[in-house]
Order: C-alpha cells, then sequence, then structure tokens
C-alpha cells in the first residue's frame, strides 16, 4: 500500500510539475496551460480502457474543441508576431 501511495505522489506532483516547467522552456505559457486542460480527458480514456467505461459524445467533443484550441492559438499568435505586436 505504501509503494502505491509513493508511486502516486511521485507520477502526478513531481513528475507533472517537472514536466511542466521543462514544457515553459520551450513554449510560451499559453500553449502549455492550453494542454492542461486535456488532461481530464486523458483521465477518461485511461478509465475507459482500465475500467471499461463508455465515454459519452460530450466527452468527446471537449476533446476535440481543445484539441482544435491548441493549433488556433498557436496561428494567433504567429499573425500576431507578423503584425509586429508582442
Amino acid at each position: 500500500m505504501s509503494l502505491l501511495f509513493v508511486w502516486l505522489c511521485l507520477s502526478n506532483i513531481v513528475f507533472g510539475f517537472f514536466l511542466y516547467f521543462r514544457a515553459l522552456k520551450y513554449s510560451s505559457a499559453s500553449l502549455i496551460a492550453s494542454f492542461t486542460f486535456f488532461a481530464p480527458f486523458v483521465t477518461l480514456v485511461f478509465i475507459m480502457i482500465l475500467l471499461g467505461e463508455r465515454l459519452t459524445w460530450l466527452d468527446g467533443l471537449a476533446a476535440v474543441l481543445i484539441l482544435f484550441s491548441v493549433p488556433v492559438q498557436k496561428l494567433g499568435d504567429v499573425i500576431r508576431k507578423r503584425k509586429g505586436g508582442l
């Protein structure tokens, strides 16, 4: 039981923050923040695989919206840079 507790602490907190701060070195904060919204959907996929639950159409719609928001946001950054903005 204690080994499971250690693994959960390390995987969720330590590895998560490590990867988050490493990603901030290579991309904008807004892009990385967009990917954090996708984490609940990834959790749902694991629940579907491991526990056999079915995802609803609303879960799929949320995932699609999040997936398409990241490229749109990146495109907005490129357009803003070309216009001489921030």
